[in-house]
């Protein structure tokens, strides 16, 4: 894969994972700009990120995975799984999915409103 790319499909994983925080999409670069301890309201780089121009040093990239939630080597090279869960939280989540496999349409509906329900 060329370098041009790689950039492009590291942005539309950055611009999916920032998406998914429900931050305004206005706010992204000044808040990706903080995630990485600068200060001030010039966020040149984290626009160059966004537009695929370059893509952060690995200590930045590591701090924006961590605060978007997300594992660095799929934000990095889009490889293994999105979410960065630990181990016990991991297990749970496999645990409640394959219990929701086994529940037909209306059960499921149900689950899911419940789940909503307790977490609003």
């Amino acid at each position: 894969m060329k370098n041009d790319e790689f950039r492009a499909k590291f942005t539309e994983r950055l611009l999916e994972a920032l998406q998914d925080t429900g931050i305004r999409e206005d706010k992204w670069a000044i808040t990706l700009y903080r995630w990485i301890g600068k200060k001030g309201n010039n966020p040149w780089i984290c626009r160059k990120w966004m537009n695929s121009s370059t893509k952060p040093g690995k200590a930045n990239l590591e701090l924006i995975a961590k605060e978007l939630g997300v594992k660095s080597e799929w934000l990095e090279y889009g490889t293994g799984e999105k979410c960065a869960l630990d181990e016990v939280t991991q297990t749970y989540v496999d645990q409640a999915v394959d219990l929701l496999k086994t529940m037909n349409e209306e059960e499921l509906q149900r689950a899911i409103r419940h789940i909503q329900a307790s977490i609003d």
